[in-house]
């Protein structure tokens, strides 16, 4: 499928591909192995990749009655779902003999649905947090009682 991207040369939209690319990183060669690379479906990708916020002049503080929510249990958008399989592929095909551990990527999975899509995967996420994210630190009393994980 074709889509646009925007070129600064000619300051406009011009018709391209936009392809997800894994590869696996060695870091004392500084070297970057390709092993997957997809088409990514931009309709229902980019209808889906996750967007800031806008705050509606809403009351600061809880909600009045709300209750606690399960933070693991996320909906993933279709890019969340194409990037687990590809990540999960991936995996596959390395083996368990490297055990990789971490997944870098870059911002657009700074918040709870992206952290969630790539945990799920079994690997540690390593990424920038998106400008609309919250950082929530443990406390001590939940480390002690090993909720903090």
């Amino acid at each position: 499928m074709v889509w646009g991207f925007f070129s600064s040369i000619y300051n406009k939209a011009l018709p391209g591909l936009c392809f997800l690319d894994l590869s696996l990183l060695h870091v004392e060669a500084h070297a970057a192995y390709p092993l997957i690379t997809e088409q990514l479906v931009r309709r229902d990708a980019q209808d889906s990749t996750p967007k800031a916020v806008k705050a509606k002049n809403q009351a600061v503080g809880r909600p009045k009655g709300s209750l606690n929510k399960n933070r693991k249990d996320v909906a993933l958008s279709p890019f969340q779902t194409q990037l687990q399989a590809c990540i999960r592929s991936a995996l596959t095909r390395i083996g368990p003999d490297l055990g990789i551990v971490y997944f870098v990527y870059d911002g657009v999975l700074g918040n709870n649905a992206g952290l969630q899509a790539v945990k799920q995967t079994g690997l540690h996420l390593i990424c920038k947090l998106r400008h609309d994210s919250t950082l929530v630190f443990p406390t001590r009393a939940s480390i002690r009682a090993g909720e903090a994980a």
